[in-house]
């Protein structure tokens, strides 16, 4: 079979626009759950959607090495609180409990000091109420929701109770008045 000269440029130009684009590169997060097994996924998506964390996560996490608890605990805290995940997994590295890194967290947030900073508190001795008394934050309560990013409101002052005016003393009854001249 011949072609003609032109026929042939048409034929591997047609072929060329038919083939599918080249992959995008997905970020590490993405790559890591494209890796995993359909019931991995379906676990890191579930995992993810019930602490209102990112899948991709997750599935980034549980690649190095974390565990699924560990890992849902980590994204939770970055997606939580606004944090870059890698903050969050560097201070779970150096020690940091989950509570002290979720603490630090709200501090920072409210605050406006940075993670680092809050953390190089408590790792000074202090505990979280004078941490939080020194970032200048007032009325912490520490048992507030684990995603709760609006400060804490200022504990209401009981209201001074109005001085009650003294009764004035009741005319005798007439029984008890004494009769004239007696």
């Amino acid at each position: 079979m011949r072609f003609p000269a032109l026929g042939l440029p048409l034929i591997l130009a047609s072929t060329a626009l038919a083939a599918p684009p080249p992959k995008a590169d997905l970020d590490p997060g993405a790559a890591a759950l494209e890796r995993m097994s359909g019931a991995q996924r379906a676990y890191a998506e579930s995992l993810a959607n019930a602490y209102g964390a990112k899948a991709e996560d997750v599935a980034l996490l549980r690649e190095r090495g974390y565990g699924w608890d560990d890992a849902g605990q980590a994204a939770t805290l970055a997606a939580g609180w606004n944090l870059d995940l890698a903050l969050v997994v560097a201070a779970n590295q150096a020690g940091h409990a989950w509570t002290d890194i979720h603490e630090a967290a709200k501090l920072s947030v409210w605050s406006g000091f940075s993670f680092g900073t809050v953390l190089a508190l408590k790792e000074s001795g202090l505990t979280w109420p004078q941490v939080a008394a020194e970032v200048k934050v007032d009325g912490m309560d520490f048992r507030d929701a684990p995603r709760d990013p609006d400060p804490p409101k200022k504990k209401a002052v009981p209201a001074k109770k109005k001085a009650v005016p003294a009764k004035k003393p009741a005319p005798p009854a007439a029984s008890q008045q004494k009769a004239p001249g007696g």
